[in-house]
């Protein structure tokens, strides 16, 4: 009776659906793996992922009925976290300068917490796997990716997750490379490579020259099916060269075979306006040069 008069508790409670584990939008089968040459952004692949953990979070309200009843509303949302890897590309690449997740830009892996495999050849496994997961602690040599044990992924999505990757051929200042490095290396590395006989190339050093004399530095991402001569005449258009065969080799050629600046132009050689800079450069911020 006390609680048809209003004089008792009557308790009411609501919880959100709990998500048994993560929720993958897509699989992919011979996926390539990229390989960065300089400095790219690259949308990594989810690799492995354990330690699923849901979390509950539960609020209480009490709501007044009058006359000294009330209801205490119960309500209970989830979230969760989980261990997981991304693959980002080919090794041993330098490291990884910068992380977007969901729009958010991270200075680098630390401010967010994930660890960096560079990908060399061995590779020691994940000490986290080999404390906690020793049958699953694979060394993944070769390959570059991030890990990160117990990730704090929300309402259960990964997010959309980027990665500036500073690849093969990077050093500290040094973020793009000559198309010289890029070509030998596509064509002759062993473990991603063409697999080009290395006796089978030309004498590369005078693309090497033209290109270091003329700024000409590349990024490449190669992260797409395409054909390997594709990947060549892209990067020999950029290099102002052609691609022959001679002698039974590859032979590539500037078409400009001068490799020391033609003009040495000052502010002197330029009509302007009163103090007015006689060249002005605009370039797009780095995050949107890719």
């Amino acid at each position: 009776m006390s609680g048809l008069f209003g004089g008792g508790a009557r308790p009411s409670a609501w919880q959100t659906p709990v998500l048994a584990g993560l929720q993958i939008q897509q699989a992919g089968y011979s996926k390539p793996v990229p390989i960065v040459y300089g400095t790219a952004r690259v949308s990594p692949t989810l690799m492995y992922y354990a330690d699923w953990t849901v979390i509950p979070h539960t609020t209480t309200t009490n709501v007044s009925g009058g006359k000294g009843g009330g209801t205490s509303i119960s309500n209970t949302n989830y979230t969760y976290s989980a261990t997981v890897c991304f693959e980002l590309a080919e090794g041993p690449v330098q490291g990884v300068s910068r992380i977007w997740r969901n729009q958010v830009t991270y200075a680098n892996p630390a401010a967010v917490g994930f660890t960096i495999f560079t990908g060399t050849y061995p590779q020691s496994p994940w000490g986290y796997l080999t404390t906690y997961h020793p049958t699953e602690a694979i060394g993944y040599q070769g390959s570059a990716y991030a890990a990160f044990a117990n990730y704090d992924l929300g309402t259960g999505s990964l997010g959309n997750h980027l990665f500036e990757v500073q690849g093969i051929f990077t050093s500290p200042g040094v973020v793009d490379v000559n198309p010289k490095d890029v070509i030998t290396d596509f064509l002759t590395n062993a473990h991603y490579g063409v697999l080009y006989p290395s006796a089978n190339l030309g004498d590369y050093t005078a693309l090497g020259n033209y290109c270091s004399a003329n700024g000409i530095l590349i990024s490449p991402a190669v992260a797409t099916q395409r054909p390997a001569h594709d990947w060549l005449a892209e990067w020999a258009r950029i290099a102002n060269a052609g691609i022959v065969w001679s002698e039974k080799q590859i032979k590539i050629i500037p078409y400009d075979q001068i490799a020391t600046a033609v003009y040495d132009l000052t502010d002197d050689d330029f009509i302007v306006k009163g103090a007015a800079d006689p060249i002005v450069v605009t370039r797009k911020r780095r995050a949107d040069a890719y």
